[in-house]
């Protein structure tokens, strides 16, 4: 993007059929290495002055990690900038920790600090077979209803899916 562009996303001729512009970046990111990409994510770090990763914080609170990530990613934007249709999309520590907090009791022990538990993911993968979540496409959209179906449950053991969710109301219905 910062290569072919520069100035709002929301006046980048790409993007003008789009209402919206949502970037999403798990928050575990926040603990990788442009290395972990390999040499060329390195060197373009280095190159265009990205923030340093890794970049996490001691969680909890995971608000730390999630600002501190929010400002590499934009660094990684360089001279684009987000626009107001433009929204951060956080989930911690990953887009699994939404669908743990969708399928499992509330009170379920692997819910205990779900956004500080780098291992959540991981951890549904080695459920007993009938609940185990596989981190691969067809795994997530087979339970992705069940997001929708819980989202309340969701935003209670998520700040990050409650801080979208307000971002998103914001932005489309802005107060007056």
């Amino acid at each position: 993007m910062q290569q072919r562009y520069t100035g709002s996303l929301d006046t980048d001729p790409t993007l003008s059929g789009f209402n919206l512009l949502i970037i999403h970046v798990d928050v575990d990111v926040s603990s990788f290495r442009y290395d972990n990409c390999g040499a060329s994510a390195s060197e373009l770090a280095q190159e265009n002055n990205w923030q340093t990763l890794p970049c996490s914080q001691p969680c909890p609170p995971v608000v730390d990690t999630v600002e501190a990530l929010r400002k590499v990613v934009i660094s990684w934007l360089g001279n684009v900038t987000p626009g107001d249709r433009t929204l951060f999309c956080l989930p911690a520590q990953s887009s699994g920790t939404w669908l743990a907090a969708a399928v499992l009791s509330p009170d379920d022990s692997l819910l205990a600090d779900a956004e500080c538990n780098t291992r959540l993911e991981k951890k549904l993968a080695e459920l007993p077979k009938k609940k185990r979540i596989k981190k691969n496409r067809r795994s997530y959209q087979l339970n992705a209803p069940n997001i929708t179906r819980n989202w309340q449950q969701v935003k209670k053991i998520c700040s990050q899916a409650a801080d979208f969710e307000q971002i998103i109301f914001d932005t489309v219905h802005p107060p007056e």
